[in-house]
């Protein structure tokens, strides 16, 4: 009761607001974190579904420009991260020497390093490379350096990759 003696009415009035603001940003971000996890687990849940099938298909619609866009509104190659990462090309082709570059600059990109010179990226990389093998061979155990990229499922995805062939 002593403190509510020194505080003056426009203190109180601002210390309630405050207050409720607090708690109404609380409750959008649990309503916010509730829609994304309902939404991640509907992507999974579709991944699931086709995981055993040797390719999968998406429909596609035309604008009046002729831009073509996925029907599918839940899980397509336009995605966000969560959703990219768990696409793979049905058909495996062999990189080469050139496409094994362009996957470590597309790594880079990945992680922040988007700003620099191609031949800047791949050094980046290949100084990089035991987070790389690292984060692909204990990703949740290790120094899960691959959560420090924009997209990180998706910068996963290309270090598994990278380590398998870095293994071969």
């Amino acid at each position: 009761e002593a403190i509510l003696k020194l505080l003056d009415q426009e203190d109180m009035t601002a210390a309630k607001r405050a207050h409720w603001e607090y708690g109404f940003k609380m409750q959008q971000a649990n309503y916010d974190k509730s829609s994304q996890m309902t939404l991640h687990h509907s992507k999974l849940e579709v991944a699931m579904e086709y995981y055993h099938e040797k390719a999968i298909y998406f429909p596609y619609s035309l604008d009046f420009r002729g831009r073509a866009y996925p029907m599918t509104p839940v899980f397509n190659h336009l995605g966000s991260d969560d959703t990219r990462c768990l696409l793979e090309f049905a058909e495996k082709k062999p990189l080469g020497k050139r496409g094994y570059r362009w996957l470590k600059i597309h790594l880079a990109n990945l992680m922040g390093y988007d700003k620099e010179s191609f031949d800047a990226r791949l050094r980046y990389i290949e100084n990089n490379m035991s987070k790389v093998i690292d984060s692909a061979e204990k990703p949740l155990i290790g120094e899960m350096w691959w959560l420090d990229a924009d997209d990180p499922w998706q910068a996963l995805g290309i270090m598994l990759e990278i380590a398998d062939i870095e293994k071969s």
